[in-house]
């Protein structure tokens, strides 16, 4: 049941369990220029 409630969320189960720090972004639909623009912004983003 936990992982029906994920997949209908798009998170991990390990995120409802509050086990994991991680957040995701979907990229469905992007092209990959523009996902590599997304990588970008967030490398340059850690950087300060």
């Amino acid at each position: 049941m936990l992982v029906k409630i994920a997949d209908c969320f798009s998170v991990t189960t390990d995120y409802l369990l509050d086990r994991e720090n991680k957040i995701s972004i979907n990229v469905d639909g992007l092209s990959t220029t523009e996902i590599a623009h997304i990588e970008q912004i967030i490398r340059d983003l850690k950087k300060h």
